[in-house]
């Protein structure tokens, strides 16, 4: 009770102290800044995902100047000028223990720091007055953001009357505060992997943890963490109780039992840490559902089956970036199954144990070290047994190219996860039969027009292939899909009719082919059966033109049932695809193309046809067919040359084969999955609403509190 009486007299005399509320003026002006700010930045394109006032509590720099400087000028006189105008001793002299003084200054500070907060309000309900009902914010980020931006603030508060302890210069004690939370501040830099300061994985994780300023990024995005609130608590517990111990011993008073409670808080609040920190409990006020059917199969996984997440990408301090969704992603799944673990690999500092598993799944440290992003040559490993499969993170992760900038939209994970689970617990494989004896481009050729590369990516991905060379009725039993690479020399009748029986029992096809060499018309005859017509021209397209090629390299966006994935695709003069009715198409061009001849294919070259209307390039079978097919124009995205030496395409074009190998072979796994989409907040406020907030924002609150301060200074004077 006697720390409360001290707690409430502490907010008095604030309350009574003209210099309170030029603090109070200062603090609502540059809040009235940052929220102006934030609106502007949500009304932008590229506005980042996540809750629509996260920048307001968190994340950016400018949270922390003013949150330092209200800290420094509460705190830095807390005890000093107590101890300055020898009324420490008075209040001491009185039954109060020194910790019952210091718990009262301590609760005194929090909620003068908490009204500061609550005068913000006002500008929030204004902002909801205005919002259309599509753009209402979440409560549950708007709750963890105050209460984030109390807690931080408590703890820097405790600190501040920590220093005001040790001393009777005010300054000194301020100066103390201020140097330790912009060390903080500086921190944050440090562990910034796009400066590549601090290098040392583990290093970086001891020093996010112990740099409590960074927890605001979860809380400003609604992602309750305990071990963040029990390092707040201890942070702010254990520096009241120094305090107080310190006051104690200069007041020669007896400390023992004060430093004995000293160390068994200290136990305690270690014991909860290591305890709550060892289940990595997380709560998200926006969470996604997970799939029922993939927590289902984790559930009752037969035996243990490893994560391994190969990245350079930034870790879980920022909350709106896509490897820190994935990590968050990656404990929510691992937590609904004890044969599910997963586990970030160290690639920047690398010991014998993360070569060794480099080594094993194939992967080249070195190579990952240059994708300072982590999403372009980052991997995600699932393992289970003796077999494994590699999963590039440009599959799980979904971006969009908006305005010469990427736009992260969502998270793939639970259907490529789904797809691995179902192909490492199947007892028989994946396997792909490849037609051969035809001109075909080899998996086993290493030149630049070869496909090792994608030999590599198929082996990757968890695929065996066989070559047919003859293809002799009936394929084997273990072909889930026949694979075409681009065939330049007529099959065999026999052949022929071993590929129909195929598609007519059900069997998938998917077929590439060649640029430059005329289409087999054996072939041709079966896909006429499918209302598919191979065209003998390759497509310019001036329309979708890639630099200065005039049309040879054009660019286009996947369509139809796979046009949510946002893929995009670089092709040089595919082959054209006539299409009459059945089938759905995947690629197609502009209005402005031109046909060119294969046997006049080059740069400079000179159209021989010219037809109005767009050319379609990629199509599949419609859902009539007994069958699947899927057939292609090109084979050049899929070259040695286009590839990486891990089978990695700088477009979407390995995603779109992998996706359409899966379909033809009737895969099932997780591509009925949604992704986890990212929400990102667009507003359309009106130019008069926009004025108002920052009216109000900027000028009527902090003038009111300033008018307040000449006030309570007039009354002092009188």
């Amino acid at each position: 009770m006697s720390a409360l009486k001290i707690a409430w007299q502490e907010f008095k005399v604030a309350l009574r102290s003209p210099s309170f509320y030029f603090v109070m003026a200062l603090f609502l002006f540059y809040q009235g800044i940052v929220f102006s700010v934030t609106v502007a930045l949500r009304h932008h394109p590229l506005s980042p995902p996540g809750p629509l006032l996260a920048p307001f509590f968190g994340g950016p720099f400018w949270f922390w100047p003013l949150l330092i400087l209200v800290v420094v000028e509460l705190s830095h006189g807390a005890l000093s000028k107590m101890r300055l105008n020898k009324t420490l001793e008075l209040l001491l002299a009185a039954p109060l223990s020194p910790r019952s003084v210091v718990v009262g200054k301590f609760l005194g500070l929090v909620g003068l720091l908490g009204l500061l907060w609550l005068l913000t309000l006002p500008l929030i309900l204004l902002l909801l007055l205005y919002l259309p009902a599509q753009n209402t914010p979440a409560l549950t980020p708007l709750l963890t953001g105050y209460l984030g931006a109390l807690l931080v603030g408590s703890a820097g508060l405790a600190l501040g009357i920590l220093f005001s302890s040790f001393t009777t210069d005010t300054r000194l004690s301020g100066m103390l505060t201020f140097i330790t939370l912009f060390l903080l501040v500086l921190m944050k830099i440090l562990v910034d992997s796009s400066y590549g300061i601090v290098t040392s994985a583990q290093l970086i994780k001891i020093l996010s943890w112990v740099n409590f300023l960074d927890y605001m990024e979860g809380f400003s995005r609604g992602v309750f963490n305990p071990v963040h609130l029990v390092v707040l608590l201890s942070i702010s517990w254990l520096s009241v109780l120094g305090a107080s111990l310190t006051i104690g011993h200069s007041q020669k008073q007896h400390v023992g039992w004060a430093l004995v409670d000293l160390l068994l808080v200290a136990l305690v609040f270690l014991f909860i840490l290591v305890t709550v920190g060892r289940k990595t409990v997380l709560w998200h006020g926006e969470e996604h559902p997970l799939d029922q059917r993939l927590t289902e199969r984790i559930r009752t996984l037969p035996e243990p089956v490893s994560l391994y997440l190969f990245t350079m990408g930034k870790s879980s301090n920022f909350h709106f970036a896509p490897i820190a969704k994935l990590e968050s992603l990656l404990n929510r799944l691992a937590a609904k199954g004890h044969n599910l673990s997963w586990r970030r690999v160290d690639i920047q500092t690398p010991g014998l144990y993360e070569k060794r598993l480099a080594k094993r799944f194939g992967l080249t440290l070195a190579s990952l070290r240059e994708d300072r992003t982590g999403l372009e040559k980052g991997v995600l490993v699932v393992e289970t047994g003796t077999k494994h499969r590699v999963i590039p993170l440009s599959r799980v992760v979904s971006v969009v190219l908006a305005q010469e900038r990427i736009v992260f939209k969502g998270i793939r994970l639970e259907s490529e996860l789904a797809s691995a689970l179902a192909f490492l617990t199947n007892p028989k494989g994946r396997q792909i039969c490849i037609t051969g004896g035809h001109g075909e481009r080899s998996l086993f050729d290493p030149g630049a027009h070869g496909l090792t590369r994608l030999g590599i990516a198929l082996k990757a991905a968890g695929w065996t292939t066989r070559i047919l060379a003859p293809v002799a009725a009936p394929l084997p039993s273990s072909c889930q899909a026949l694979l075409l690479l681009g065939p330049k020399k007529p099959f065999l009748p026999s052949e022929l009719e071993a590929v129909e029986t195929f598609l007519a029992r059900g069997g998938g096809l998917l077929l590439l082919m060649d640029e430059e060499a005329p289409f087999p018309s054996g072939l041709a005859g079966i896909l006429a059966k499918w209302n598919l017509f191979p065209e003998p021209y390759r497509i310019l397209d001036r329309g979708n033109s890639v630099g200065k090629s005039g049309g040879w390299l054009w660019a286009t966006q996947v369509k139809g049932s796979l046009e949510k994935r946002n893929w995009r695709l670089i092709l040089e003069a595919p082959r054209e695809i006539a299409v009459k009715g059945g089938a759905e198409v995947l690629l197609d061009s502009s209005t402005k193309v031109r046909r060119l001849r294969p046997s006049s294919s080059s740069w400079g070259s000179q159209p021989t046809k010219v037809r109005r209307g767009r050319a379609h390039v990629g199509v599949k079978s419609g859902a009539a067919m007994s069958g699947r097919l899927s057939l292609l124009g090109f084979t050049v995205p899929y070259l040695n040359k286009s590839l990486s030496s891990r089978g990695a395409s700088s477009d979407a074009s390995m995603e779109l084969f992998q996706e359409l190998l899966s379909w033809t072979a009737r895969e099932k796994g997780g591509e009925s999955i949604p992704p986890m989409a990212i929400r990102h907040h667009h507003l359309r406020l009106r130019s008069a609403h926009i004025r108002s907030i920052h009216l109000f924002g900027m000028l009527i609150l902090p003038l009111i509190a300033l008018s307040l301060g000449f006030w309570m200074a007039f009354k002092r004077r009188r």
